[in-house]
Parts: C-alpha cells; sequence; structure tokens
C-alpha cells in the first residue's frame, strides 16, 4: 500500500501548490496570448524609421525613383528626406521620388494617421508633404497644423523643375505673391483663374496649390 499512498501524496502536493499561487495553468495561457495581441496593435507607420541623409543621398531619393517603392519605403523616405521636391523635376520633368512617396501614402486607407505621424516625426520638409495630405484628406486638422509653419523661418532644400536650392518654409507654405492660388473646396485652379481675373498664379500650401499638383494625374 506504501506505492498507492506516495502517489496520492505527490498528487495532492502538486493541487496545493497550484492553489496557493493565486494562478491555474490554464490562466497563464491568455495572459501570454494578451501580451502578443498588445504587441500587434502597434500600427505600421509607428515602427518605421527615419534614417539620417547626406545631401548625395537626398539627391538619389530625389531623382531615383524606386520601381518597387512600397508603404514602407515611402514612409521612410518622408521621414529622413530633406528635400521639397516638385512632381516634374530634371530636364526631362520626371517624377520626384518624394511626390511619388507622397502618392502611396495618400492612397493608403489609414493615410490621415500617417501624415500626422509624420507631422510629427519628420524632418521639416516631409512635415511640408503631410500638410499637403491633411489638406485633401482632413481639412479642419490641416486648419490647425499649418499655422505654426506660416512663419517659419527655417529653410528646406527645394527641387522644382531643373532649379534647386533652399527656400524658407513659410514661403513654400503662403506666398506673398499678388495672384497665389487659393482653392475652394471642389475648385480646380483654372476655375479660380477665370474667377479672379489672374493670367496666372502662384502656389503654396495654404491656398491648396501643392496639394493640387502632387495628386495622381
Amino acid at each position: 500500500m506504501k506505492p498507492v499512498f506516495t502517489l496520492v501524496w505527490a498528487v495532492l502536493s502538486v493541487c496545493l501548490a497550484i492553489s496557493c499561487s493565486g494562478q491555474s495553468t490554464h490562466d497563464a495561457a491568455p495572459q501570454a496570448a494578451s501580451q502578443v495581441a498588445i504587441g500587434t496593435n502597434e500600427p505600421w507607420f509607428a515602427r518605421i524609421l527615419a534614417e539620417p541623409l547626406s545631401e548625395e543621398a537626398d539627391d538619389d531619393a530625389t531623382f531615383i525613383v524606386p520601381a518597387d517603392l512600397t508603404r514602407e519605403t515611402a514612409l521612410k523616405l518622408l521621414l529622413s528626406t530633406h528635400t521639397f521636391a516638385d512632381d516634374a523635376i530634371g530636364d526631362g520633368g520626371d517624377l520626384s521620388g518624394q511626390v511619388a512617396a507622397y502618392r502611396i501614402i495618400l492612397k493608403q486607407p489609414d493615410a490621415i494617421a500617417v501624415f500626422n505621424h509624420l507631422l510629427r516625426k519628420a524632418q521639416p520638409a516631409g512635415k511640408l508633404y503631410a500638410l499637403c495630405g491633411l489638406y485633401l484628406l482632413d481639412r479642419p486638422a490641416f486648419d490647425r497644423a499649418v499655422q505654426p509653419f506660416r512663419g517659419d523661418a527655417g529653410e528646406v532644400r527645394i527641387q522644382f523643375g531643373c532649379s534647386g536650392g533652399r527656400e524658407t518654409v513659410r514661403s513654400i507654405v503662403e506666398s506673398e505673391a499678388p495672384c497665389a492660388l487659393r482653392l475652394s473646396p471642389g475648385q480646380t485652379p483654372e476655375e479660380w483663374r477665370r474667377r479672379t481675373g489672374c493670367d496666372s498664379y502662384h502656389i503654396d500650401i495654404l491656398g491648396g496649390g501643392y496639394a493640387w499638383e502632387f495628386r495622381e494625374p
């Protein structure tokens, strides 16, 4: 009978140990699953980090658009770039890497959240693209976010057509030209030009000119 007694005592000891610990073996699995779920709730864009770019690397990013540009590589470029580039650059009027990246983010179902992330984390040039995105997708958020940039005297690199250089953030955000484009919701630049009588116009971010220009054709 001694072996039977020993076995019963061992089983009772295990049960007592589990009871005293206050947690059954069934409780541990849900806890581990919960920890995994929390980790996967982080949005994809929060895991993309900026990389410092030299001027040479920034030029490459501007003039060379990868054929396999993904949302991740697009966001990394907009987080890291120091250049605010037009949609048509160089002698051939080629699409810039920055606008190509911007268009990919604009197509994402969570584009508003991504553009808000860019406003918090990007270099100044990337923040300008974020403003363009919010202008199209969330005008109230744009109206709030754009205010500090209207007086920002800091400079960014620019590439418009064949012309490169540096320009202040505030001049890109708000043009002081007499015929600065100021689009109403749903209005096209040509409609605005006919209504105002301007023969030509200057574009900026505040009036929606860059947001209009950077859209997918």
